[in-house]
């Protein structure tokens, strides 16, 4: 594959996809923020400038395996998910999967598995990646004139050309999206409790409301969580965006450790998944210089999903102490 001459082609292309991400979310990204185009443009050529001069000891495509180690589990130096499963081929060698071979049954027969994944590398040098190999294969039709300027933004893409994207991000989302909803807990980490009775329900909900009332999010913030991210996106101020993140992973942790009655256990884990998620979201902010792909991901997460649980899930328990 000639990689210097898709060069300029997947700049071009990571820009359009993140301009109309950014878009498609409402604004929150890119056009909003001091990440101008060109600073997201320099991004991707001293990353691409970087993997001309590969060593075996480099990992050319962020996947986790060094280049020599791509051969040794004949994996796709130039594709970071070489079995198409959604897993990155250094996250799948690092917890005991087999990177040819798509999950679920992809358990390596002489390794044990761990429960969990390692998180997600950078998305955005991961995406790069899956794009060059389009590029390559001549699967995405060029944005640049034969003199290296931009044709179209937006309105001209065609829809083959995103439909590239999309199978693109098809491959490199699936574990950050579980990174960021599913917090890293089992069964036996809930704490069921042996009485059921109002009154141990009534200590629950006490508990339960003096952990929120007592966090830093809960007593200082007067902004809405959307307000600290567009905030801390534009201007750059990831203090607020910093504090919410650890206040609702205090909560997060601290209502894990309640023991909690058999007829609250449903909103409990509801709750329990919905204020990991908070905190996931919004640390992930911070990412929009490093990866602003994981933090559009992320914010498209909040608007289409963790908000929503999170709001549903506090009204559920406040709906049972009411009915006490």
């Amino acid at each position: 594959m000639q990689k210097q001459n898709g060069f300029k082609k997947l700049y071009v292309i990571l820009v359009i996809f993140v301009l109309l991400f950014g878009i498609a979310i409402g604004g929150y990204l890119v056009l909003k923020s001091k990440t101008s185009e060109a600073d997201i443009l320099n991004q991707q050529i001293s990353e691409l400038i970087k993997k001309q001069s590969a060593s075996e000891n480099d990992d050319f495509d962020h996947d986790g395996l060094k280049n020599w180690e791509e051969e040794t589990w004949r994996t796709n130096p130039n594709n970071p998910d070489t079995d198409g499963d959604g897993y990155l081929d250094g996250e799948e060698v690092a917890s005991g999967y087999d990177p040819t071979k798509k999950a679920p049954g992809d358990e390596l027969p002489d390794k044990k598995t761990k429960s969990r994944r390692p998180e997600s590398g950078n998305l955005t040098q991961v995406f790069v990646s899956v794009l060059e190999e389009k590029i390559g294969f001549g699967q995405i039709a060029p944005f640049i004139d034969a003199e290296g300027n931009l044709l179209a933004i937006g309105s001209q893409v065609q829809p083959a050309t995103q439909g590239e994207f999309d199978e693109a991000l098809v491959r490199v989302m699936p574990p950050f999206v579980y990174e960021l909803t599913e917090p890293p807990i089992k069964n036996e980490d809930i704490k069921i409790g042996q009485k059921d009775d109002r009154k141990t329900i009534e200590k629950y909900m006490k508990e339960f409301l003096t952990i929120l009332e007592n966090t830093e999010l809960f007593n200082q913030q007067n902004e809405s969580d959307e307000t600290i991210m567009q905030k801390a996106i534009e201007d750059k101020d990831f203090t607020l965006s910093n504090i919410a993140a650890l206040s609702y992973k205090q909560v997060y942790e601290q209502v894990l450790q309640l023991e909690v009655p058999l007829s609250v256990l449903d909103a409990h884990k509801n709750f329990i998944k919905a204020a990991y998620s908070m905190y996931k979201v919004h640390e992930n902010m911070k990412e929009i210089d490093k990866d602003p792909l994981k933090t559009i991901i992320a914010l498209e997460c909040y608007n289409s999903k963790t908000k929503i649980d999170y709001r549903d899930a506090v009204k559920q328990l406040v709906e049972l102490a009411s009915n006490l």
